[in-house]
């Protein structure tokens, strides 16, 4: 999910698109908002993968070719007031690639080889390059053997020979290195980041998960979105004694998502537009059951987003937070704004953030 609108990936490969579209990264050949899901009809390839910033899109084909649209960071990486590209564009420059991340204003992809590469905003030195400079080609990360890579609003993380690396915005120690320096190079994370399976960060605060279902949290705690049961920031990654048996994790601007094996949805962190989808507006520093959705097969990624989407196991999509664009799917009237609102049963298709090689 973008800021403030919704990309989905079906299983057959199709963009299906919802909320604000001003700079057309809803992929639907236009700019107007989109206040129910709309299917993309533009003559594109099959997609496989695709990742959202706060307002550009990038697809992955199934040949391994990168297509854009929305806010152009591409050809104008140093404004964030870019052109607009209504139409997808192909990414020249870069090998077949496995998967895309998207940061707010930059972007990740990690190729069939095993190569990370970047793109866009660097301010923050969040393309790991070792500098702050923009980039409006893609480049080379000189990090060798990467199998996992994934992006905050301005950091990325990658995983390389079972180290886990970040870069970027640390301010709060959203990047777990054990410091609140700023990374313009890739820096290993400190503590017990063993055998990680999976990366979500967001604004200011970071989750790890790992093989064990056990999650590891870092950053800004100031809401709880880290659910350790108080209000304290960390810069080194802290395993929650309030999650187990966890196999999806996901992080919003300052909110929380994480299911277990049993299906079960937990929520925690900011509550300002109801986006734990508890039906109130109450913060929450430990771990909440929502019980009003059940057996949940799949989050959505968004970095700079205050909603969430989520899929459940008979393919029911359900939206909840922030409504301000009709992001959630739906118009929706004042009562029905605090609790989940089914959207459409639409099969989203689930992709890995690792290599094939990396898969077991």
């Amino acid at each position: 999910v973008g800021a403030l609108g919704t990309i989905c990936l079906d299983g057959d490969g199709r963009l299906w698109g919802f909320g604000a579209n001003k700079f057309g990264q809803l992929g639907l050949g236009d700019n107007a908002n989109r206040y129910t899901p709309e299917i993309s009809e533009l003559d594109v390839p099959r997609y496989k993968s695709v990742a959202a910033g706060s307002n550009h899109t990038m697809c992955v084909d199934e040949e391994g070719k990168v297509w854009y649209f929305g806010l152009d960071h591409i050809t104008n990486a140093w404004n964030s007031q870019g052109e607009s590209r209504l139409l997808p564009e192909r990414v020249s420059g870069i090998p077949p690639i496995a998967y895309v991340a998207c940061g707010s204003h930059h972007t990740l992809w990690l190729d069939e080889d095993g190569t990370a590469w970047s793109i866009g905003y660097n301010e923050t030195g969040q393309l790991g390059l070792g500098h702050n400079e923009h980039q409006t080609k893609p480049q080379k990360i000189p990090v060798k053997n990467v199998t996992m890579i994934a992006c905050g609003t301005y950091s990325s993380f990658i995983q390389a020979s079972d180290n886990i690396l970040a870069c970027g915005s640390n301010r709060i120690g959203e990047l777990g290195v054990g410091d609140n320096e700023l990374k313009s190079s890739f820096t290993k994370c400190s503590g017990n980041l063993d055998n990680v399976v999976d990366i979500s960060s967001g604004s200011n605060h970071t989750l790890y998960l790992n093989a064990e279902g056990e999650v590891f949290v870092t950053g800004s705690n100031v809401v709880g979105q880290l659910g350790t049961g108080n209000f304290e920031s960390q810069n080194s990654p802290l395993k929650n004694p309030h999650l187990q048996h966890i196999k999806l994790i996901t992080c919003g601007t300052n909110h929380t998502l994480c299911v277990d094996e049993s299906g079960t949805l937990f929520a925690f962190g900011g509550a300002t537009h109801a986006q734990l989808g508890l039906g109130d507006k109450v913060n929450h520093n430990t771990p909440q059951k929502v019980s009003c959705i059940s057996n949940i097969q799949l989050l959505s990624r968004g970095c700079s987003a205050e909603h969430s989407i989520v899929q459940d196991a008979n393919g029911q999509i359900w939206g909840f937070g922030r409504n301000s664009h009709c992001q959630r799917g739906a118009r929706l009237k004042k009562s029905e704004l605090r609790k989940p609102n089914p959207i459409a049963e639409v099969l989203l298709h689930s992709h890995s953030a690792r290599t094939k090689s990396a898969r077991k």
